[in-house]
């Protein structure tokens, strides 16, 4: 089998899935480091993926479709993973021609494991990594998070709870009466400090959670 393949893996938007979807690459690059992997994705998330030093090249989309297929179809991937059910992906997938295409596995139990069985379809000797991590090069910016949440006793605990408006779209059935009893839960099983994270667009809703070692950073800090 081939082990420097060249790859191409495909996924737009939600944020949190294309940070699941990081397994791909970084479970394929332990065993073999000769591949190269692209990532196809929006802008914002292209800023977040920048320094995974795992993936080889990060392929912005601006919005031009017919160009994107254009530099796609040259670059005659050896495999693209299509992890987006979407016409736009399924045009620059099928479009670029490459000699294999493999779609989201949904063999797993969890998101991460269902993108791990993804890249094992192209390589069935992946072994899942104990540990998945993204790393970010602005230590200003790090030191400056860890220097506030360092503040507060631990151990600490972190929950997104959306917004009510995307509760059904994004499988988050839960309202924000459900994340209060989790929260008091939490704090009651292990003490410590919660902290509930989010877009700015979400703060007014996730000030309902507001309270003694509950500690609300919407809006305050993002992934890139």
């Amino acid at each position: 089998m081939k082990s420097n393949k060249k790859i191409l893996i495909i996924r737009f938007n939600a944020i949190g899935d294309v940070v699941m979807s990081t397994i791909i690459p970084f479970s394929i690059k332990l065993r073999h480091s000769a591949s190269e992997i692209h990532y196809l994705t929006s802008k914002n998330n292209a800023k977040m993926l920048k320094n995974c030093s795992y993936i080889d090249k990060i392929i912005p989309f601006n919005g031009n479709i017919s160009g994107t297929i254009k530099e796609l179809f040259k670059q005659r991937y050896d495999c693209i993973i299509c992890l987006n059910y979407t016409l736009k992906s399924y045009l620059f997938t099928f479009l670029s021609f490459p000699k294999r295409i493999i779609f989201k596995s949904f063999k797993g139990t969890s998101w991460v494991e269902n993108y791990f069985n993804t890249a094992k379809e192209l390589y069935n000797d992946l072994v899942m990594p104990n540990r998945l991590c993204m790393h970010n090069e602005d230590f200003k910016s790090k030191y400056h998070v860890l220097k506030i949440i360092n503040k507060y006793p631990k151990p600490h605990i972190l929950i997104n709870p959306g917004r009510l408006y995307n509760q059904i779209r994004q499988g988050r059935v839960w309202n924000i009466e459900k994340y209060m009893e989790l929260s008091k839960k939490l704090l009651k099983m292990y003490g410590g400090t919660i902290f509930v994270n989010g877009s700015i667009s979400e703060r007014d809703y996730h000030m309902l959670l507001a309270d003694k070692n509950i500690v609300i950073l919407t809006g305050m800090y993002n992934l890139v």
